[in-house]
């Protein structure tokens, strides 16, 4: 009789350690250890984050945000807070529900030699840097209103990262002011539009405007060509939550309670 068990096993298997999917796992955790060594480890939200964001969302919308000189006033009797602080508030409400917008932040305010500056540039989930971006703000310099909404239109002309000429685009505006430095401005402003053919939409949001700048305003809506364009007039701290609210809802495609082509809130626009 055989002391041979009836069934030859076959070769022995490595230890787990030693099998090549094992190993394999071990490089990679080791390279991002590594990694992370240097640049921190990424928090779990932010992972996730990145997995279900695109850094060019098919819904873009760019902030222009009037941080010029003029904004150091108050933005109501009574109140310790100037229109620029109000006006940075009102960006930190509109960017927040807008996690799959691609947002950006140009700053009004400069020397009259150029538009104001991309502060932020587009990119999902950046509601809360165009928030903190703006309150970091100081007012100060010309109000270069016209160049820097030009410069927000030309933004949206760029083909390569704007490839889907029929991908919604929407410019907020929050103006405290008017143009001080282009002779022409509103002229430009239709020129450019009527150039670029841009379909997009624009939110004009007045920060405590004067009467005289309410029909600023206008004549600006009127340069923007009127449709798709909405004009909010903001001179209490609801007033411009709401405004920001409503810009918001157009942006995600809900525009339930928000305002109609013309239609202002808070007040009237001058004929």
């Amino acid at each position: 009789m055989s002391d041979e068990p009836a069934h030859a096993s076959g070769p022995a298997r490595p230890p787990f350690y030693q099998r090549p999917w094992f190993q394999g796992t071990g490089a990679v955790v080791a390279l991002l250890t590594a990694v992370w060594a240097l640049v921190g480890a990424p928090k779990p939200w932010d992972t996730i984050a990145d997995l279900f964001s695109s850094d060019l969302p098919r819904s873009n919308a760019e902030i222009v945000f009037d941080a010029s000189d003029r904004m150091k006033t108050p933005f109501g009797a009574g109140t310790h807070q100037s229109k620029l602080e109000a006006a940075a508030d009102a960006v930190g409400i509109y960017g927040t529900p807008l996690s799959n917008q691609g947002l950006a932040l140009r700053r009004v305010g400069g020397p009259c030699t150029g538009p104001g500056p991309r502060l932020v540039d587009f990119g999902a989930n950046h509601g809360d840097e165009v928030g903190d971006v703006a309150a970091k703000q100081r007012a100060g310099g010309q109000s270069n209103l016209a160049a820097t909404v030009i410069a927000a239109i030309d933004d949206f002309a760029d083909t390569d990262r704007f490839p889907d000429p029929d991908a919604p685009k929407q410019v907020v505006i929050f103006a405290g002011t008017t143009d001080q430095c282009q002779t022409q401005a509103l002229q430009r402003i239709h020129d450019k539009i009527e150039e670029a053919d841009i379909d997009a939409d624009y939110e004009l949001i007045g920060v405590k405007l004067s009467p005289a700048d309410q029909r600023n305003l206008r004549h600006l809506q009127h340069a923007l060509g009127d449709k798709n364009v909405h004009v909010h007039l903001a001179s209490t701290a609801p007033d411009l939550e709401q405004a920001a609210n409503d810009a918001a809802e157009m942006a995600s495609g809900n525009t339930t309670g928000a305002t109609t082509a013309n239609e202002t809130v808070g007040g009237n626009v001058g004929d």
